[in-house]
């Protein structure tokens, strides 16, 4: 089963960069893909307890202000784009 975690961010330092969550993202456990739109950023989660580690993740509070969140059971990204960072 995956997940889909929608949140609406707004960054703290510029409010139109919210596209560089996607670096703290994919640096954190269980995070399969993730995708910007608009406001919002689509992340695909193996388990519900991924979102709990992304929403408590330092380099999130740190940069961005999470306005708003939920959780949606399948895979949001699947008829869209999916960012992937190799190393």
């Amino acid at each position: 089963m995956v997940w889909t975690l929608i949140m609406r961010v707004k960054s703290k330092g510029c409010p139109s960069c919210i596209a560089t969550v996607l670096l703290h993202l994919y640096r954190i456990p269980g995070v399969k893909g993730a995708r910007v739109r608009g406001s919002s950023v689509l992340v695909l989660i193996e388990d519900e307890s991924t979102a709990k580690r992304i929403l408590s993740s330092d380099a999130i509070r740190d940069y961005y202000v999470v306005e708003e969140w939920s959780i949606v059971e399948g895979n949001l990204l699947k008829e869209t784009l999916e960012f992937k960072l190799k190393g």
